[in-house]
């Protein structure tokens, strides 16, 4: 047996396995779209104008189902006869 305290080399080892995995995920591009912010004054206007009116135009349409559903029975899926001819 060797005397003496050994040098334990799995530490190092897993620290340089751990940089190459995170290089190596780093360079890896992600799927989807890429929202990259506007830097001119006109295009964040018109791109803070466009969310509003997109938020808006959901809150209206949200509005809209919830009337519908709390007057009565909201029917989303197809009449019930289209299912007996089947």
């Amino acid at each position: 047996m060797a005397q003496g305290v050994t040098k334990l080399k799995a530490n190092p080892a897993k620290k340089t396995q751990n940089a190459h995995k995170a290089s190596k995920n780093a360079s890896i591009t992600k799927k989807g779209k890429k929202a990259v912010p506007p830097k001119k004054k006109n295009e964040v206007e018109l791109k803070t104008n466009m969310k509003k009116l997109s938020s808006s135009i959901n809150n209206n349409i949200e509005k809209e189902m919830v009337g519908k559903a709390s007057s009565g029975p909201l029917h989303i899926l197809k009449d019930k006869d289209a299912k007996g001819k089947k």
